[in-house]
């Protein structure tokens, strides 16, 4: 689509159930918990797991392909080099809400659907954070608010 001219190849876009979607664009507030939330869990989980930020992630619930860019996850500390991490190597992933609450909450669900185990949504209008673990078809099975 690059190549055709249809699409910028600096665009930021997420494939979200059979559509692209245009991400927003970052604010400070976003880009300040995003940074302090990647410091903590590389600190904190140091050679454990991998911290991929912003990145595009291989999901396929049924018969179709997503590619989902959380602000972060947190893989399984082998993986591959040449392949995006699918759901059995995500054990987090995390979306900042700024003023994407609705599509980062439809996110989450998506994720859940894709058996990612643990999606936290981090809300800074209402600073709270929503954990979602052990997501069932509906995307959130148990989920807890913490504050900061």
């Amino acid at each position: 689509m690059v190549k055709l001219g249809v699409l910028d190849k600096d665009e930021r876009l997420e494939l979200i159930d059979g559509e692209l979607v245009a991400m927003s664009p970052t604010g400070i507030g976003h880009a300040n918990c995003l940074a302090r939330l990647l410091r903590l869990l590389i600190l904190g989980l140091g050679d454990r797991a991998l911290v991929w930020s912003q990145s595009t992630l291989a999901l396929r619930i049924g018969e179709r392909d997503y590619a989902p860019m959380p602000d972060l996850a947190v893989l399984r500390p082998r993986l591959p080099a040449r392949s995006y991490p699918d759901p059995l190597s995500i054990l987090l992933v995390a979306e900042v809400a700024d003023t994407s609450q609705a599509r980062d909450r439809a996110k989450l669900a998506l994720y859940g659907r894709a058996g990612i185990r643990e999606g936290w949504l981090v809300d800074l209008k209402a600073r709270i954070v929503l954990v979602h673990r052990s997501p069932g078809s509906a995307g959130s099975s148990g989920s807890r608010e913490g504050g900061p």
